[in-house]
Formats: C-alpha cells, sequence, structure tokens
C-alpha cells in the first residue's frame, strides 16, 4: 500500500503508511497524522545528530532526513510519545528538556495525555505511559519532560523535493 498526502492540489509526501508516519516530510504533514508539538527554529549545528534552538529551549534530533547547513530555518516536530517526566529538583541544563505548566491531564487506559504550556503561546501535547502518572505534579503545578532525540523530527518545510510537487 501506497499513501499520498496532498496539500491545495500538491503533493506533500508519498510512501507507505509505516513511512509517512516515522517520517513526516513538512508540517503540513505533521499535522494531518495529529502531531501538533510544531516549533519554528534555527539550526544550530548538524551532523551528526543536529541540534535547533527554538524560543523554548534547544533540541537535539535524532530525525533529520535533509542535509541542512547550521542557519537555516526548520521546523521542530515533537512526538507525542517521545516525553518523559523528570524530578524537579534534577538537572535542568541540558538539551531536550522542556520546562512548563501542567494543564491538563487525561487518563486513557494504559495512556496519560497531557497538556504543557511551555510558553504564554506554546501548549504542547504528550502521551505518557500510565504508570508515569505518579511522577507528575496536580493540575497547574510546573512539571519537567525530557524528550527522547529518537522522538524529535527537523522539518525542512521550504525543501519539499522537486519530484513531490505536482
Amino acid at each position: 500500500d501506497r499513501v499520498l498526502v496532498m496539500n491545495a492540489g500538491r503533493i506533500e509526501q508519498a510512501g507507505t503508511p509505516v513511512e509517512v508516519y516515522a517520517s513526516p516530510a513538512t508540517s503540513f504533514v505533521a499535522r494531518f497524522l495529529g502531531m501538533h508539538n510544531l516549533l519554528p527554529g534555527t539550526l544550530i549545528s548538524g551532523d551528526p545528530q543536529p541540534e535547533v534552538a527554538t524560543a523554548i529551549g534547544i533540541w537535539r534530533c535524532g530525525n533529520c532526513r535533509q542535509p541542512l547547513s547550521p542557519g537555516a530555518q526548520v521546523t521542530v516536530l515533537l512526538r507525542p510519545d517521545a516525553a518523559s517526566p523528570l524530578p524537579l529538583n534534577g538537572e535542568t541544563d541540558r538539551v531536550n528538556l522542556l520546562q512548563g505548566k501542567l494543564l491538563e491531564v487525561s487518563f486513557r487506559g494504559s495512556q496519560v495525555r497531557i497538556e504543557v504550556a511551555a510558553a504564554e503561546d506554546t501548549v504542547l501535547r504528550f502521551e505518557l505511559p500510565a504508570r508515569s502518572a505518579a511522577a507528575l505534579p496536580a493540575r497547574g503545578g510546573p512539571v519537567v519532560l525530557h524528550i527522547d532525540p529518537a522522538g524529535v523530527d527537523v522539518l525542512a518545510d521550504h525543501n519539499i523535493h522537486p519530484n513531490m510537487r505536482s
């Protein structure tokens, strides 16, 4: 099976369902798939593990499919299943840490869906294993999450492959 994701009459991405979900090519594709943790940023270092500076932190990325140069404007996708809570008094001086205010906790059987305000206008959503709920503060409390680099994608929306345009 193959799928095409189209936007305004133009092909954004083609591939198997697994390929498209595992590696969305653009922020449009990510949003189409229900992934909304998208942050604009600037690439500050390239290979072997790219790092991107955003308004809410520096993100080491485990999934960058396109060759990009430092200074490139990109979009960072923080996958909803890539977060794990950390103690508030732990190390907060490294990359891939999200500090914010816990807005919402929704228990869904084996998962807990949370919303975190990382800045006034930045609300991010994550899905944690239910066993992680004990490490979360009460709603409205401060929370620190580590985001696994394997769950951080760099999307270069302006670099859609020429063959992907209709």
